[in-house]
């Protein structure tokens, strides 16, 4: 399944060497002009612009720090997953260097290199020194030690307790090291290959031996597709008269040490072979060539040559991207060729339905082959055997799936919608919907509406002007009549509803959570939910209102042999094994205990940073999932600093629906957000940047999950209970929390009124067919924002900028509907009493028909019923 395509990454590579003027004006063009103005262009289009600058907030050049330039490489590989348009911008100029080392190396090619070096007089022991075998590893592989094994201040980023004239003496003994040992496996990759003894079939990776960290860069963006170099944009930057003798050339170019300085042929040919690789895998149009007089200082805005050429970079780039994003734009669906009556149901079944599938099919793509082929079957196939038995009957109940959170419930219902056109035949239409991981998912109105609404266009049902109404009685009535419609067709149809328990409903509204779903359905017509057995309440509603058990399918926790099981499993899928002695106090400490596949996962992620020389301690395999979580949160403090792991983990832990990653950026580096209470003695290490982030989101991946809403990716816990350990521990003062929500309430604000700023008509004059920005881009702005206010405890505000702000009301009816607004205002009412609250609750009530059919007459209702208040005093 493709992946939305509301979504732009531009992933951009820039220079070697930040703490050099090398690319300084061009990135700054690329920051304050032609960004700024491609997000302009991009948002009437509804499509969002994700600019990543790897080199912004380091010290040194990031290539030279092995492990986050193989963090940039994933990177990579996510911008061109997730892009729509370009996903690399690379600048190239005179400078070709550093290298990048090798994170690992395979130990039959690593033999061959060494023997090959060794033969040769090279000074081996470097490879001794900074590389291990690892035999955990399928094939083995000889692995590179962290810089910092050797030299303890080795880093991007100077902290403050680390004198500069240490930090630099260490950066350069740990760059002579690296320069050295990338000598050392160059010669010996180069006499290996030769002699036939490796890479003989994959010359690519022959080549990454000799590749400076930009080519290497470029190459892997290359190698991703043959259609990949479409959406690569490639700016080549040469210098004419470049004197090597100039005391700046040595930050544009590679200049030989020895006296009479003169160009490294080495990085001359390497420069030559990487525009050659531009030329003949990038498109022409997508490549811009500048030569440009070389003056002392390098770079100089005043100088009137430099000045143009500044102007025709940015220029150039600009119009590139704003081509490659129109032209992957031209699929995009043509909403303004159907009819106005159903336009608007349309898209919200299309927007909803995609982004629950692509969230399912992420489902079943974390599920790797071995733990697919080893996992317990026992609750799919009594799924299966409920609904093909179903048939022979008149009615049947829904099918209820309990376990508790961590269990595998999200997992086993994606197999379930991957499985049922197998179970039933090919006629079968299939609803998924994650509760509570979007708007429309969220609120049992919304929800129910937006079923009817799917239902309804799949099989051709009518949509009336009755239909439209919001109330939840109403809605109801239309879904058990949708069902009965259906009933009399051929076809199947499946609904599968994941996490029931999430749907939010007032304090004082309960039994809307379940009171619309039907107990007794049709025989062509299945109901599959899951629910966690924390939430004893609505099991034992469910239980009440079905009363044969063999609907309920419980996932049992794992015992301490299919935990183990599992662990091979997926520890098979990765290409990593343990050694006997790591298997076995892994089996001790597993031996008697109830696990979690959700405990299984973590632990897989842990076990795959043991190496084979190791010996794994006691607690290093915790016995509890609460005590492993705690333990990779407090290996990821010791590692990025308890400042920004506590302020990461709360604003996401804040928040309904997650925060994408130029939001946690923001929220970390902007000082406008001070977050909850952290240890200030950390120094620099508050200067949070993009490679920070990397470093995080890769060791927390195992925590984390991507979700879709609206078609843009969000970055959420991956589980609820992950979400409760993390609140216990970084939110367990009320202070702390009423921080991180009055932090987010301004951030959404911020976003709501700049979104609803592009919103505005001079910014819709966009080409007919493409998509524009509408209420519903707002929808997640204006849920949070609203729900942050009220917990921030700032009620003044949260009438002002929210609740009794028309802006906000009428973006929340357009975009969602009526019904949604009157759920806010059910929540917020339980909250506190205000008059002002109550009269509009009252008026919406009385408003919901017309506003159902227009929510245009908003204005109109609210002035009719403020009319009779006119010259009162309250």
């Amino acid at each position: 399944m493709n992946l939305p395509m509301d979504l732009t990454n531009l992933h951009a590579k820039f220079g070697e060497d930040p703490s050099t003027p090398y690319f300084e004006h061009e990135r700054r063009q690329l920051h304050e002009v032609v960004f700024p103005e491609l997000q302009r262009h991009c948002s009437t289009l509804g499509i969002d612009v994700e600019f990543i600058d790897i080199q912004h907030g380091t010290d040194v050049d990031s290539i030279l720090e092995p492990t986050v330039y193989s963090q940039q490489m994933r990177e990579i590989k996510a911008c061109y997953r997730d892009s729509l348009g370009c996903f690399f911008l690379c600048l190239v100029g005179n400078k070709y260097r550093p290298y990048p080392q090798p994170l690992s190396i395979e130990s039959s090619e690593f033999n061959h290199i060494y023997n090959a070096s060794f033969d040769a007089g090279l000074d081996v022991a470097l490879l001794d020194q900074w590389y291990k075998c690892n035999s955990n590893l399928v094939p083995p592989a000889y692995i590179l030690q962290p810089p910092k094994s050797k030299y303890e201040h080795v880093e991007l980023r100077r902290s403050d307790r680390c004198k500069k004239k240490q930090f630099l003496q260490q950066m350069q003994s740990w760059t002579e090291d690296s320069e050295n040992l990338m000598k050392i496996i160059q010669y010996g990759a180069r006499v290996a290959f030769e002699e036939g003894l490796i890479n003989q079939v994959n010359r690519q990776k022959q080549r990454r031996y000799f590749m400076s960290g930009v080519h290497a860069h470029l190459d892997e963006a290359i190698q991703l597709s043959k259609s990949a170099g479409h959406q690569i944009t490639c700016v080549v930057r040469q210098f004419e008269g470049l004197n090597p003798s100039d005391p700046c050339a040595a930050y544009y170019a590679d200049i030989t040490s020895h006296e009479g300085a003169t160009f490294e042929e080495e990085s001359v040919s390497g420069i030559q072979g990487l525009i050659d690789d531009i030329i003949l895998s990038v498109e022409r149009k997508n490549v811009h060539y500048f030569s440009i007089p070389w003056k002392e200082c390098g770079i100089d805005p005043s100088f009137p040559e430099h000045h143009n050429y500044l102007q025709k970079f940015g220029d150039s780039v600009l119009s590139t991207l704003k081509g490659l994003v129109s032209d992957a734009t031209t699929s995009s669906p043509e909403w303004e060729g159907l009819p106005l009556t159903i336009r608007k149901s349309v898209q919200e079944v299309v927007l909803e339905s995609q982004t629950h599938l692509v969230n399912a099919h992420q489902n079943l793509h974390a599920l790797g082959v071995s733990q697919s082929l080893d996992s317990d079957c026992g609750p799919l196939i009594h799924i299966q055997q409920l609904m093909l038995v179903d048939e022979d009957k008149i009615r049947h109940t829904p099918i209820v799936v309990c376990g508790r959170n961590g269990s595998g419930k999200s997992t086993l219902l994606s197999q379930v919608l991957m499985y049922c056109t197998e179970w039933l035949g090919n006629d079968v239409v299939k609803i998924f919907r994650h509760v509570g991981k979007t708007l429309t998912s969220t609120y049992t109105p919304e929800l129910l509406r937006n079923l009817c609404l799917h239902i309804s266009l799949v099989f051709g049902f009518d949509i009336t002007p009755k239909h439209y109404s919001f109330e939840l009685g109403k809605l109801s009535i239309w879904f058990q009549d949708l069902l009965k419609f259906v009933e009399t067709t051929t076809s199947d149809l499946v609904i599968v509803l994941d996490n029931l328990h999430d749907l939010r409903s007032p304090p004082n509204s309960q039994a809307a959570i379940l009171g619309w779903l039907p107990w007794n359905l049709p025989a062509n017509v299945h109901i599959i939910c899951s629910v966690a057995e924390e939430h004893d309440t609505v099991i034992g509603l469910l239980k009440s209102r079905i009363t044969t058990g063999d609907s309920f399918v419980h996932i049992l926790p794992l015992n301490h042999m299919a935990a183990v099981s599992m662990l091979q499993s997926t520890l098979k899928d990765n290409k990593y094994v343990l050694t006997n002695n790591q298997w076995q106090i892994v089996k001790q400490r597993l031996s008697g205990q109830s696990l979690s596949p959700l405990y299984v996962k973590l632990l897989s992620q842990e076990a795959r940073g043991w190496k084979s020389w190791q010996d794994v301690l006691d607690n290093e395999v915790p016995q509890t999932l609460r005590e492993l979580i705690n333990r990779i949160l407090t290996r990821l403090e010791n590692q990025y600093g308890e400042t920004t792991l506590k302020k990461i983990s709360s604003y996401l832990t804040c928040t309904h629906y997650g925060l994408r990653e130029p939001e946690i950026l923001e929220l970390i580096s902007a000082s406008d957000f001070e977050g909850p209470g952290t240890n200030q003695e950390e120094g620099r290490r508050e200067e949070f940047s993009p490679m920070d982030w990397f470093g995080i989101k890769q060791e927390l991946s195992c925590l984390l999950k991507e979700y879709y809403v609206g078609n843009r990716p969000y970055i959420h816990w991956s589980n609820s209970f992950v979400s409760e350990i993390v609140k216990e521990r970084y939110l367990s003062n009320t202070d702390d929390t009423r921080a991180c929500h009055i932090d987010l309430a301004s951030a959404f604000y911020s976003s709501f009124l700049e979104k609803a700023e592009e919103k505005s008509p001079k910014l819709l004059d966009v080409a007919k067919g493409k998509r524009k920005d509408t209420s519903s881009d707002l929808l997640r702005e204006i849920d949070e924002l609203w729900y942050h206010l009220l917990l921030s405890g700032d009620y003044k505000k949260l009438k002002r900028d929210a609740i009794c702000n028309f802006e906000f009301l009428l973006s929340a009816v357009r975009g969602a509907s009526i019904g949604y607004l009157r759920n806010i205002l059910e929540f917020v009412r339980c909250q506190f009493l205000d008059w002002e609250v109550e009269l509009l609750y009252n008026m919406t009530k009385q408003s919901v028909d017309v506003l159902s059919q227009d929510p245009q007459q908003l204005a109109t209702e609210i002035l009719n019923w403020l009319r009779p208040f006119k010259g009162n005093t309250f």
